[in-house]
């Protein structure tokens, strides 16, 4: 079995039977075959970050299409449990971080909306001061929260 030593080559022009492409930001890699030989090979930058952003911003715009009145009553009115295919929708695109969750001052009592750290180790921070006495209330208020920040202008700088 033969083995390879990789070391960084960094940038190469890249040339196929059609000419030269010019330099590209391709990773390369030389390799050292045990008897000496020199193999350079080239991977392709990760686009994977780029893929995620331009279908998340797809999914954005389906599901701001999902808002409607008619769809926050149906939470206001049953906020836990299985509900239509679009709120479903919708509350599953909400999920996703960054996120709001419920922290109970006093257990089963009172509930405040706090804001999920990205960061971890940083601690959660409440959105405001206001204290819901029910329950399914301050679910309510958390996904109202959800749909304010999905339907505000999206920052690009």
């Amino acid at each position: 079995m033969r083995t390879a030593r990789a070391q960084s080559y960094g940038k190469i022009r890249l040339m196929t039977a059609m000419g030269v492409h010019g330099v590209a930001s391709y990773t390369a890699k030389k390799f050292y075959e045990p008897e000496g030989d020199q193999i350079v090979t080239a991977t392709a930058p990760d686009k994977q970050p780029f893929v995620y952003a331009r279908f998340t911003a797809a999914l954005r715009a389906q599901i701001k299409l999902l808002i409607t009145p008619a769809l926050i009553e149906e939470h206001r009115l049953k906020p836990l449990g299985q509900n239509s295919d679009a709120l479903e929708r919708v509350k599953n695109f909400l999920s996703r971080p960054p996120s709001y969750a419920l922290y109970s001052k006093v257990p089963m009592q009172e509930w405040q909306i706090i804001r999920m750290p990205i960061t971890p180790g940083k601690p959660a921070q409440p959105i405001d001061k206001t204290i819901y006495r029910d329950e399914r209330t301050a679910y309510h208020a958390v996904f109202l929260q959800h749909l304010a920040d999905l339907m505000a202008p999206e920052d690009h700088t």
